[in-house]
């Protein structure tokens, strides 16, 4: 009598399969905030990595503006999180100066593309 009380709820499903029910159900109102400011931002597609001269920086509007042999100039926007790197060290954009040969790791959202990371050799 113990195990048939403490293994079934007032509808005779067992808890534990309530249990989870529940544990799923709270795992999506977490995640579903994130997932639709995800979707609303843009696809994401990480990892085209293009090299080039730096032409223009705009630091107000965090953009670059990158040559590359061969083809168009790209604006890129550098946001806080964007990875600055200067002969394998930490940096800011602010670090960065125009004519700077550098390799860029971007993904596009909404249109735009956008700095993932941005590497400067030695």
């Amino acid at each position: 009598m113990l195990r048939k009380a403490a293994t079934l709820t007032a509808s005779g499903r067992p808890l534990v399969l309530a249990g989870m029910i529940a544990v799923i159900a709270a795992l999506l109102l977490i995640a579903a905030p994130a997932l639709v400011a995800q979707a609303g931002e843009g696809k994401h597609e990480y990892g085209e990595t293009i090299s080039g001269k730096i032409s223009a920086i705009d630091p107000s509007g965090k953009t670059i503006s990158l040559e590359q042999k061969g083809a168009p100039s790209k604006e890129i926007v550098v946001k806080d999180d964007t990875s600055v790197m200067v002969c394998d060290e930490e940096k800011t954009l602010a670090d960065i100066k125009v004519g700077s040969e550098v390799n860029v790791t971007f993904y596009e959202m909404a249109g735009r593309n956008v700095a993932d990371s941005i590497r400067k050799p030695c």
